[in-house]
């Protein structure tokens, strides 16, 4: 098992008891980069059609040169595409994204019209806490925060409104500004073992669309709901960056 192998198996798989993996799943990389996720999980869900979008082109044409998986694909991102995929994807996993976007409300909102009703969002961000003095002798934040003044928070800066995030956007604060935008919060019993500040760069959240059904808990049992009361504000120009999984997986 390789670096992205073993990183899908403890971080995504943990849907399987939500998601029937003998069906054709839809699952989206959205924020491909270079492809190296996609194409992994091609690899790993070889029942399931996957698909990679990018708003960078050069990026995009890379993955079309370098991949060729029956079950796999790669598009750049636009308007029109997000009205085809309309509640197209069963889950759709955005790394390393979030806390790169100028605009993270807009991305939410296209992320949410592609996702189906009853799909799930997985988002890696920078295991970075909201609270400073939690940084303190942290791997993540050793590594995170120094790159990020360098490349994430310029990205975040890029673009109005330029939310100017960053990697010093820590996890708490991510996890509110989920739910006030109408997603659900999901805890996942193994959130506590692999999310260890010490042992790992990513901090996970999985997320839904909050809807007037989530008023009993689902079949999974061990998920635990954070409800929110409010709908998103929507933003028309959408803009996201190239980062994916980074050719460091390689």
């Amino acid at each position: 098992m390789n670096f992205v192998e073993k990183y899908i198996h403890l971080n995504v798989s943990c849907l399987h008891p939500l998601l029937d993996m003998a069906t054709s799943l839809q699952i989206l990389d959205f924020g491909c980069g270079y492809g190296k996720l996609a194409s992994e999980l091609a690899k790993y869900y070889p029942k399931s059609s996957i698909y990679g979008t990018d708003i960078d082109d050069e990026a995009i044409q890379s993955c079309k040169n370098k991949y060729h998986l029956p079950n796999c694909q790669f598009e750049v991102i636009s308007t029109e595409l997000e009205q085809q995929w309309t509640e197209k994807f069963d889950t759709i996993i955005m790394m390393e994204v979030l806390h790169d976007l100028p605009n993270p409300v807009t991305v939410l909102a296209q992320v949410k019209r592609m996702l189906k009703a009853d799909g799930y969002i997985i988002a890696f961000d920078p295991y970075v806490s909201s609270d400073m003095s939690k940084n303190v002798g942290m791997k993540a934040a050793q590594n995170d925060l120094p790159y990020s003044t360098f490349f994430c928070l310029p990205n975040s800066l890029s673009q109005q409104p330029a939310a100017g995030h960053g990697g010093s956007w820590g996890y708490e604060d991510r996890e509110r500004f989920i739910t006030d935008h109408g997603f659900t919060i999901m805890k996942h019993p193994d959130d506590d073992n692999q999310q260890d500040p010490s042992r790992t760069h990513h901090h996970r959240i999985i997320f839904k669309k909050w809807t007037l059904s989530h008023t009993h808990p689902t079949p999974a049992s061990w998920f635990m709901f954070t409800w929110v009361l409010w709908p998103p504000s929507d933003t028309p120009t959408p803009w996201y960056t190239v980062h994916g999984l980074c050719e460091f997986m390689m």
